[in-house]
C-alpha cells in the first residue's frame, strides 16, 4: 500500500467564518487532482472560537403607536459595527438609530442586526402594531347643544379646562371657545378645530347671573346669585367625577363652602335652581 512521504503532505487554512450563520455545517473533501482514487487526511483542527457579535440589544419608543406618530428604533452601539435595520413596507434603514413615520401598514416585524468584520449577528425582531387614528371630529351645534360625530369617546374643553361631560352631546352653558377630542378603539385620537359659541338663551338663566369667589380658592369659595330661593349644587372634578351633591343655604343671596381638602387642580359646579343649571370651573389652587 502506498503510504505519503513528507514531501506529499500540503497544509492548507481555510476561513469559515462566513458559516457560523448556520445551525449545523458538513464539510466535505474532494480529490480534484485527477489522479488516483485515495485521498489521504490527518490532522485537521478546526476553531470553532465566534468572532461574529450576538444578537443586538434593541430598544423602540412604543410597540404600540396611533399612524402619524414617529417610531423610534436603537440598538446598544457596539464598536466597529455596522448596523442594518428591516420591517414592513420595505423599510431599510443602516443607522443604529432609525426613525420612522408610521401608517397602519408599518405594522409588523422589524429586524436588527450588526456586523463586524465582515460577520454578521443574528437578528433581533420587535413586533410594533401601529393603529389608525380617526378623522378630525366636526362640532355641529342646534341651539345651545353641541354634537360630535357617533361611537367614539369624548373629551370637550371650553377655553382651555377640560369638561366634565364625556357624552357625544352637550348643552352649552357658558359663550366660550369649545373643542372636542374624540378617541377610537385603539385610543387613537383627533381634536376638533375651535368652535366659537354665544349662548342665546339659557332656560331663565341670564348670563353673569353667577358670580363665584375667589377664583382660585384655597378655603372658601362664595358663590352670589341674583336670585333667590332654594339652590343645589354639584360639585365634579376635571374628568367628571362626581365630588359632592349638596343643599345650599342661600343668605342674602350668597352661598359658600369649602374647598379646603380638594386637591389642588381645576373643578366644575354644577348649580340648579328653579330656572335650570348652570356650570362654572374654578381652580383649587
Amino acid at each position: 500500500s502506498y503510504t505519503p512521504a513528507a514531501g506529499d503532505w500540503k497544509t492548507i487554512s481555510l476561513n469559515l467564518d462566513s458559516l457560523l450563520i448556520y445551525p449545523d455545517v458538513a464539510l466535505a473533501f474532494e480529490n480534484t487532482f485527477g489522479y488516483g482514487n485515495r485521498l489521504y487526511i490527518d490532522d485537521i483542527s478546526i476553531d470553532t472560537t465566534d468572532n461574529c457579535p450576538s444578537a443586538p440589544l434593541v430598544q423602540f419608543n412604543n410597540d404600540s403607536l396611533c399612524s402619524g406618530q414617529t417610531l423610534v428604533l436603537s440598538m446598544d452601539s457596539i464598536a466597529n459595527a455596522s448596523y442594518s435595520w428591516t420591517g414592513p413596507g420595505n423599510f431599510n434603514s443602516n443607522s443604529r438609530v432609525s426613525t420612522r413615520v408610521t401608517t397602519v401598514t408599518s405594522s409588523g416585524i422589524y429586524q436588527a442586526s450588526v456586523t463586524v468584520n465582515g460577520c454578521t449577528s443574528e437578528q433581533t425582531s420587535v413586533s410594533i402594531v401601529v393603529s389608525p387614528v380617526p378623522g378630525v371630529p366636526s362640532i355641529t351645534q342646534n341651539g345651545n347643544t353641541l354634537f360630535g360625530p357617533p361611537n367614539l369617546s369624548y373629551l370637550w374643553i371650553l377655553d382651555g379646562d377640560t369638561l366634565p361631560d364625556q357624552t357625544q352631546s352637550i348643552t352649552a352653558t357658558v359663550s366660550g371657545t369649545y373643542n372636542l377630542v374624540v378617541s377610537n378603539a385603539f385610543g387613537c385620537s383627533r381634536t376638533s378645530q375651535p368652535k366659537v359659541v354665544t349662548i342665546t338663551s339659557l332656560k331663565g338663566w341670564q348670563e353673569n347671573s353667577i358670580q363665584i369667589f375667589p377664583n382660585p380658592a384655597e378655603d372658601l369659595l362664595f358663590i352670589r346669585l341674583r336670585e333667590s330661593g332654594p339652590v343645589s349644587m354639584e360639585l365634579r372634578n376635571s374628568i367628571g367625577q362626581l365630588l359632592k351633591v349638596e343643599e345650599l343655604i342661600s343668605d342674602e343671596n350668597s352661598l359658600h363652602f369649602s374647598v379646603k381638602n380638594l386637591p389642588e387642580g381645576t373643578y366644575w359646579l354644577f348649580i340648579k335652581n328653579n330656572s335650570g343649571t348652570r356650570r362654572i370651573s374654578f381652580i383649587r389652587k
